[in-house]
């Protein structure tokens, strides 16, 4: 592994620039991300992991609870709508695909395929998350 500087705490001027904490630049970035920390969400569902259990009975219940209040009633017409969702979630994945490649690549490439999935952002370089 080379020894490398690395951007811990971002400033707001730093991550609106496309800084990231491995001391590369990012060619996509968005305007929220300049105001974006991501430590205090990391430490938030560590401690609150069990919420998606609930979350998890809540949604599973809402699915079975809407298919059988629609079972004898008749079906919705959302064809052109459907459609537009699609289209707009195929979209906003190629975009996150394409955001998200240019960090796997400098990831992989400099710390290889485990730090890629287990040793990555946050939780690598600070010890507070």
């Amino acid at each position: 592994m080379e020894n490398t500087n690395y951007y811990i705490n971002l400033t707001n001027v730093q991550a609106a620039a496309g800084v990231s904490l491995y001391n590369i630049s990012y060619t996509m970035v968005m305007p929220f991300e300049g105001n974006f920390y991501g430590g205090n969400w990391v430490r938030w569902f560590d401690q609150h992991w069990g919420y998606v259990f609930y979350m998890v009975g809540a949604y599973m219940m809402t699915i079975f609870g809407l298919q059988a209040y629609m079972e004898n009633r008749p079906r919705f017409e959302l064809r052109k709508l459907l459609f537009c969702w699609n289209v707009a979630l195929a979209l906003f994945s190629l975009y996150g695909g394409l955001r998200s490649l240019e960090e796997f690549a400098y990831v992989y490439k400099h710390f290889g395929l485990y730090s890629t999935y287990c040793l990555c952002g946050l939780r690598l370089y600070s010890p507070d998350i």
